[in-house]
């Protein structure tokens, strides 16, 4: 009869498994950031937040008890070494990237803006992301700005026809670092499935 024996975890196994789940947020300070950071938190997350230099206190949706448990690191997804940096320190398990000129109608007067923070700033995000922390998984917030003129219902199969700056951006942006990276992220798998089959 063989006895049913298993293995002690060893100690990098265990301090593995005891670790907390790292997640990294921008736009934290945002509404939708600050919602997700309490969630977080409440789920036993270690959550890091980035936070972009401001005259105005930039934790006015953020409740101090909730700030005391969180990490804040200073920077912006315009900023590529920022970015390295916060992600270096955090060491996340999960990317959430909430961070935009989410404001339609400034959409129209700073377009420039808008496309440099919503569709650049994810290129950065995604960029950093693949050098720092490659098996992190990130979450990119899109909007349904991105279908437009597209009448309801919309589906993720419906025609993407946005209507102003803030909407092209994150169209593009979908486009060109969400689909195109699952795309071929998905390829890849297939490719390892087929050669070690």
């Amino acid at each position: 009869m063989e006895d049913a024996v298993q293995a002690a975890p060893s100690p990098s196994g265990l301090l593995s498994s005891m670790r907390k789940k790292h997640a990294f947020i921008t736009g934290v300070t945002g509404q939708d950031g600050s919602y997700l950071l309490e969630f977080l938190l409440q789920k036993g997350y270690r959550v890091y937040g980035l936070v972009r230099r401001s005259s105005r206190d930039p934790f006015v949706r953020i409740p101090e008890a909730t700030r005391r448990r969180a990490t804040f690191l200073y920077g912006d997804v315009r900023d590529y070494g920022a970015l390295c940096r916060a992600l270096e320190a955090a060491k996340p398990d999960e990317i959430y990237n909430l961070a935009a000129q989410s404001d339609v109608g400034v959409s129209f007067l700073c377009p420039e803006e808008t496309f440099e923070t919503d569709y650049l700033g994810v290129g950065r995000m995604v960029n950093a992301a693949h050098e720092i922390c490659p098996r992190a998984r990130i979450y990119q917030a899109s909007t349904s700005e991105m279908f437009g003129k597209t009448l309801p219902p919309q589906r993720e199969s419906s025609p993407l026809a946005p209507v102003s700056p803030y909407g092209e951006a994150k169209k593009k942006a979908h486009e060109d670092f969400c689909r195109r990276i699952s795309e071929a992220l998905r390829a890849l798998h297939r490719i390892r499935h087929t050669l070690q089959s």
